[in-house]
């Protein structure tokens, strides 16, 4: 079963994003949130609260324990900017 959090309208970049998400993407949860834990990226810690997120989901629409459970897909992405007509 799969279960996502998202954290929309961050201002960062993607790519910078992208940097942290590929630290942790096919790690447990335990270790993904130890390496969030001591990376010096400033979108570390949004990123932390929403593996956090993803992880108090699961564990309250499964009522598994979600500990022993990996991160398979992360993404970043920016919307485009809205234009408003004149």
């Amino acid at each position: 079963m799969e279960f996502k959090a998202k954290a929309q309208f961050q201002r960062v970049s993607p790519q910078k994003a992208r940097l942290v998400l590929d630290l942790i993407k096919g790690k447990r949860v335990e270790d993904a949130l130890t390496t969030l834990q001591f990376t010096k990226k400033r979108i570390a810690p949004v990123i932390f609260q929403l593996v956090r997120s993803a992880v108090e989901n699961a564990n309250y629409l499964s009522g598994e324990k979600a500990s022993t459970w990996m991160l398979t897909g992360c993404s970043s992405s920016r919307p485009s900017p809205m234009t408003v007509p004149a």
